[in-house]
């Protein structure tokens, strides 16, 4: 399975897990990301989140002991603008919450072999194309 493959997984689970919880939180703004989503193409948007995702991880130092989380946080904070729309970027309340949901998904029993799957598409992937 390519990294691409994986990271359109890892995607459509963290969707699945946590577009309910989150959803209320950027009720206010979904119209106007429904909209600028209806603009675009669903495929490009998806493979330009995904090379993104992708990128991000390629850059985080081989060596840093905290590549894993580094990386889960690049794909938690990418998807999320993605999803809720990029405009965030510039909200420091949004990288709070990016905080809260990565320690949420990190501390919850069932959700840490989930993370903890993910985190090996994230960085395995780019360890073996050198």
């Amino acid at each position: 399975m390519s990294s691409i493959d994986s990271i359109q997984q890892l995607v459509s689970t963290l969707r699945q897990e946590m577009v309910g919880r989150l959803a209320a939180r950027f009720a206010r703004g979904m119209e106007t990301v429904k909209a600028a989503r209806l603009a675009r193409p669903a495929v490009a948007q998806g493979r330009r989140l995904e090379e993104l995702i992708a990128r991000r991880v390629e850059n985080i130092d081989p060596d840093d002991s905290e590549k894993g989380r580094k990386a889960f946080r690049i794909f938690l904070e990418l998807t999320l603008l993605h999803e809720f729309g990029e405009d965030l970027i510039n909200d420091p309340a949004f990288y709070q919450l990016v905080d809260k949901v990565q320690e949420s998904m990190e501390q919850q029993p069932g959700l840490q072999g989930a993370v903890q799957r993910a985190i090996a598409n994230l960085v395995e992937p780019t360890a073996t194309r050198d």
